[in-house]
């Protein structure tokens, strides 16, 4: 690890996982550290899927007013508010976000939302940002995928294979209409994520200016006009 580019440490004990993500987020030089770009006007925020909040940990984030994050886990949420007691961390979900409409300057997403409704959680981020507001995501990948795929052929590994089978139709189904499949509850919401399906996604939840990159991550931003 390189030496940390600030001095925001945790009050309180994280979990494995966290504590790992708070190091990886603390190192600039660490390859794996993926932190959206945060502009001077950016003075409201929220992270999506936030675990304990260590990402809004960042150095990027230093000057921004009113940092918030939600997460599904009650737990990973509850050592957060111990750990970063100037976080505003809540449990709650992508698709009915606790917020008034037009709150946040930026609303960002580490690898949460291939596992939400992506169409409902966009009309989410877009009620709750303000005008001009942007959205930063890193998506899963179809080649993170198909690496998983062709690794369970080649081990025959089949009960693994029929169960990525709902991931794949339902991302297909993104892929070529723009929107998942109405599956019931009770089957995984993950998919994979495509340009297109994206494109289509946020363009019809009112985005703009939707840019999708390679770095391997998808990342995919966009603006509230």
């Amino acid at each position: 690890m390189t030496n940390p580019v600030t001095s925001v440490r945790p009050q309180a004990p994280l979990d494995a996982y966290a504590q790992a993500e708070w190091e990886i987020v603390q190192s600039d030089g660490d390859p794996r550290r993926l932190v959206p770009p945060v502009r001077d006007t950016d003075r409201v925020v929220l992270d999506i899927g936030c675990s304990s909040g260590q990402t809004l940990t960042a150095h990027e984030f230093s000057a921004v007013t009113a940092k918030h994050g939600i997460d599904i886990d009650t737990g990973a949420v509850n050592r957060g508010r111990a750990a970063f007691p100037d976080l505003h961390l809540e449990v709650a979900r992508a698709e009915s976000l606790p917020f008034p409409a037009g709150k946040f300057n930026l609303v960002f997403s580490r690898v949460a939302w291939p596992y939400v409704d992506i169409p409902a959680a966009a009309a989410e981020a877009f009620r709750v940002l303000k005008p001009d507001g942007r959205i930063w995501l890193a998506m899963h990948p179809w080649k993170m995928e198909q690496e998983r795929l062709i690794a369970a052929l080649r081990e025959r590994r089949l009960r693994a294979l029929a169960s990525r089978a709902p991931v794949l139709v339902n991302s297909l189904a993104q892929h070529i209409v723009g929107r998942p499949l109405p599956l019931p509850q009770s089957i995984t919401r993950e998919t994979f994520q495509t340009a297109r399906g994206m494109q289509a996604m946020l363009a019809r939840a009112g985005f703009v200016d939707i840019a999708i990159t390679r770095t391997p991550a998808l990342i995919v931003t966009a603006r509230r006009p």
